[in-house]
């Protein structure tokens, strides 16, 4: 029978290997059609030194008003393909895969196996939408503002203010901060209906949450 310290070292092990099946599986040559678009508009807003407010790509359009809502997100990228092109490009996009199914490792309650096991094939079905593309930042901060509200209901932090910078980081960096707007909402009214049907008092936390909620709206 294995020890507690061999059991410990073992089922660190299988999680290592995962972690290096996920960055691995999601290692390839960036080819999504739309990164040259996002990466050209980085390259232009970085030359400029401002942010592109007005279409300057289309035929029809240029010169229209447009709400750039990943322009931090060009930016960086664009940045980064500068550093080291395809090569590093490719390794960010892994690495954040690694780093955002890391964060969802940390939530799972499972064998070190299983937990193994799921995080592999969750790779294995997010690899075709996986690519360098502003998306990728509102998948990581997804799961990292499902991992904040779960230490916000353990009682584990009452920083809810840290929701207002993160907002104002997240609609610059993609449109999918709505993701997380509705991920407040469901915790919000699942919270209170769960208490409410159990006929339990309202947790003190929902309230500020609620408000913090609301100004990250702004």
């Amino acid at each position: 029978m294995l020890t507690k310290k061999a059991s410990s070292t073992i089922n660190k092990l299988v999680l290592i290997v995962a972690f290096l099946s996920v960055f691995i599986l999601l290692t390839r040559t960036p080819t999504d059609a739309d990164m040259w678009w996002h990466l050209r508009n980085g390259e232009e807003m970085l030359s400029q030194g401002k942010i592109l407010l007005t279409d300057i790509f289309s035929y029809t359009r240029a010169g229209a008003t447009w709400v750039n809502a990943f322009w931090l997100a060009d930016i960086f990228l664009a940045l980064i393909f500068k550093l080291g092109g395809f090569f590093t490009l490719a390794g960010f996009v892994s690495l954040m895969g690694v780093l955002t199914f890391a964060i969802v490792n940390r939530q799972l309650r499972a064998p070190a196996f299983l937990r193994a096991l799921l995080l592999i094939l969750a790779a294995l079905t997010a690899a075709p939408i996986w690519t360098p593309r502003p998306q990728l930042f509102s998948f990581f901060l997804l799961a990292l503002l499902d991992l904040w509200l779960g230490r916000v209901k353990k009682g584990q932090t009452t920083r809810y203010w840290l929701l207002l910078p993160l907002f104002a980081l997240w609609a610059n960096l993609h449109g999918g901060y709505v993701w997380g707007i509705l991920l407040l909402i469901a915790f919000l009214v699942g919270e209170s209906l769960q208490h409410w049907l159990q006929k339990e008092e309202i947790p003190a936390y929902l309230k500020p949450l609620a408000l913090y909620s609301l100004l990250s709206l702004f």
